[in-house]
């Protein structure tokens, strides 16, 4: 049984959404709107145009030839699949072996044709750089004196002088101790994954889960996004420590889930044994080891439980699954006076092992055992939406329902397709949809009632496009065209009626500084100032003066890219934007609030456009000084809750999504709190709607860390 720590979205970026759609691509399997995205695609982007044409020149060599050859193991997977396919006779490709007939020095061709490409794709993709820290670190034979490479295959060892750092690839480093054996033996676009034969390594990485493994001797440690320590000694046992987010460590079916703070050790045969706080008693830890790798049985469960603190309920979860029945009730009633279950979540189902409950009750252990403080308020299911959603928009209409278009089911299905949600009878219905398919825009409802679409991402290209909702008609009507195609740009109502656009992206290269103004009047776009920097998935609020504050945001690409923690103001009297006070660090996919008292409160976020530098932090924005100010930190890290963070009708603030709990932002004394019971609505990439009576509605996300796929959830939060 696999559990899921936190719901999660993998990036925008080209790396795994395209690189692995270019073998499909170059035998024309895919589906027509799929093949023009990635021909678009590669129009753009200069390395995976430059990995297509090294895979269609090698392939074109296999084709011209025909005579039988084994091809190497070594070649990437879907070469040798390429290579290897039959002819078939009707019009779907099966994959399979193929007879290759061609005279011998042709044969000499077609390898080193492959035997190149491999190679020139290995030196450029496929290797890492290794730095001497220490001694004389070594990559087979050969010694690093300062910079060297670890191609796929390859060993580096470090003697009982030398130590050696590692980046993997671009997603995070790792220092390697004294006397330790590691290998690479994989790198892509889909994943990591190096050898620990012995010694220690520190790992630090920042990229989406489960894209980073390490190999030890009887376990996979499976990263989550997060920071730890490794080591195995020369008989196989192995000791985890992490100080930051989640390790899975897996051998043959059986799963522990590390969190920071835990240690979790293996030993040789029985793989990974039940993780542990470092504030466990020492007989805690004797019958924890004496159960998990000495057959301790019974006994071992009694003194378990009868040493157990609160602090150590994580350990009395993983038992759950790991003893028999009779023992699985003891395990039971001892967790349920430690940490009580939900209210979702029965005692014949937790015995039974039901997932979804067990998941649950780890959810509210786990943030019991941060010891944050708790808000009021419950939280509630109501129907599903029509469709799973993720990087929709929902918007309140005046006649007290909510609209709600676009977004995605999944990377590259995109959805035109729009729903209303009438709280009166918690049901969704279908409603006229867009003229285009659309995620990444914007929805504002004008002072007519009416909402006003625009921009984002539609197949394959930013939309300059944008579209009137007319609730009373449920219908979408074309309004007129942006001055720039914009994707992850902020729309704000001004005190006019008009509608402010800023920042964005027209393509994967060109960010935009530019701001343009719709008149709902003639339904005209127009330009307007410009901002000091060019901003893309900022934050744009209007504050009680009529200015609107723009905050961070970022251009550029992993690792060249900029990301900022400055700020500026738009004066729609002037139509001009000044600098003001900086943030006390830069911010990606934030969120941002209006307070009762004027001021912004600026959540979460980012330090770069991957998984690395999520925030727990939080600062306010004073518009009389034009500073901002540090407050308390939420219970968790977050980011792409954009959508999902609303202040409430009594002064408060909802956080909701991002990968964590709902949390309650409390102004007055300048904390957040932790709502019971709502790991549910983690989702990335979900929206929350405040209703006229005070209650929120939470849809969609990315529901889970093996799921690419939305949500069609939706639930009320109940102040």
């Amino acid at each position: 049984m696999r559990f899921k720590p936190f719901g999660a979205l993998k990036t925008f970026g080209c790396g795994w959404r395209y690189r692995r759609l270019l073998a499909a691509y170059l035998d024309d399997e895919l589906a027509a709107d799929t093949q023009r995205r990635v021909k678009l695609h590669l129009e753009d982007c200069t390395r995976c145009r430059a990995e297509f044409e090294n895979m269609s020149f090698a392939s074109q060599l296999a084709k011209k030839f025909s005579i039988e050859v084994s091809v190497p193991r070594e070649l990437p997977q879907s070469l040798r699949n390429r290579i290897n396919r039959k002819p078939s006779t009707n019009s779907q490709k099966q994959p399979g072996k193929r007879l290759i007939f061609v005279p011998t020095a042709a044969l000499l061709l077609i390898c080193f044709g492959l035997v190149a490409w491999w190679f020139y794709t290995q030196q450029r993709d496929s290797s890492w750089q290794v730095a001497r820290l220490e001694g004389e670190p070594r990559i087979g034979s050969n010694g690093i004196e300062n910079i060297g490479s670890l191609s796929v295959g390859q060993w580096l060892e470090t003697d009982a002088s030398s130590r050696a750092r590692i980046d993997v690839a671009d997603i995070g480093y790792l220092e390697i101790a004294a006397n330790s054996r590691i290998g690479l033996l994989e790198t892509g676009s889909k994943e990591h994954r190096l050898s620990l034969e012995r010694g220690r390594i520190h790992a630090r990485i920042w990229a989406p889960p489960r894209l980073f493994f390490v190999e030890i001797p009887y376990a996979t440690a499976v990263d989550y996004g997060c920071e730890y320590t490794l080591e195995v000694n020369d008989s196989g046992k192995s000791l985890l420590s992490v100080t930051e987010g989640w390790v899975s460590l897996e051998f043959n079916g059986r799963q522990s889930l590390v969190p920071e703070g835990a240690f979790c050790e293996t030993k040789p045969g029985a793989g990974p044994g039940t993780p542990y706080f470092a504030g466990a008693s020492e007989g805690f830890r004797t019958a924890l080891s004496r159960f998990d790798f000495e057959s301790g049985g019974a006994s071992s469960v009694a003194l378990i439980i009868s040493e157990a603190r609160f602090e150590d309920a994580l350990s009395l979860w993983h038992l759950l699954t790991r003893v028999e029945a009779g023992e699985r009730e003891q395990i039971y009633e001892r967790l349920a006076v430690l940490s009580a279950p939900p209210d979702a979540a029965t005692r014949e189902g937790i015995l039974g092992l039901d997932e979804r409950m067990l998941d649950a009750w780890r959810e509210k252990i786990i943030v019991r055992s941060k010891n944050l403080p708790t808000a009021a308020g419950s939280l509630i299911t109501t129907a599903k939406m029509k469709l799973r959603r993720s990087g929709h928009t929902a918007t309140l209409l005046p006649d007290d329902r909510v609209l709600i278009a676009g977004g995605m089911i999944r990377e590259g299905e995109f959805l035109s397709e729009a729903e209303v949600y009438d709280p009166s009878n918690g049901i969704f219905e279908s409603t006229g949809a867009m003229s285009v398919k659309r995620v990444g825009h914007t929805a504002t409802l004008l002072p007519n009632g009416k909402v006003l679409v625009a921009g984002g991402w539609t197949e394959n290209r930013a939309a300059d496009s944008a579209e009137i909702y007319d609730a009373l008609t449920g219908r979408f009507i074309t309004t007129g065209r942006m001055k720039k195609p914009r994707l992850s740009h902020r729309a704000t109502l001004l005190p006019n009626g008009k509608v402010l656009i800023t920042g964005g992206q027209s393509s994967e290269s060109t960010k935009l500084a530019s701001a343009e103004i719709y008149d709902p009047s003639n339904g005209e776009f127009s330009e307007t100032g410009k901002m000091a920097s060019p901003r893309k998935d900022h934050t744009a609020t209007l504050l009680n003066n009529g200015k609107v504050l723009i905050v961070g945001g970022g251009v550029g690409r992993y690792p060249s890219e900029t990301v900022y923690a400055s700020a500026e103001l738009y004066d729609p009297k002037s139509n001009t934007f000044s600098l003001t006070g900086d943030m006390k660090v830069v911010r990606f996919k934030h969120a941002a609030a209006l307070l009762p008292d004027g001021k912004v409160l600026i959540i979460g976020g980012a330090d770069a456009k991957v998984w690395r530098g999520r925030y727990s932090s939080a600062e306010v924005y004073d518009p009389a000084r034009g500073t901002f100010n540090e407050t308390k930190s939420m219970g968790a890290a977050r980011f792409k809750n954009r959508e999902a963070v609303i202040p409430l009708a009594n002064g408060k603030v909802l956080v909701a999504g991002g990968g964590g709990w709902l949390e309650i932002y409390d102004p007055q004394t300048e904390t957040f709190g932790t709502v019971s019971e709502s790991s549910s609505v983690s989702g990335f990439y979900s929206a929350a709607t405040l209703l006229r009576d005070g209650r929120v509605l939470l849809t969609g996300g990315i529901d889970g860390f093996s799921s690419e796929n939305a949500t069609d959830g939706a639930w009320l939060y109940n102040p």
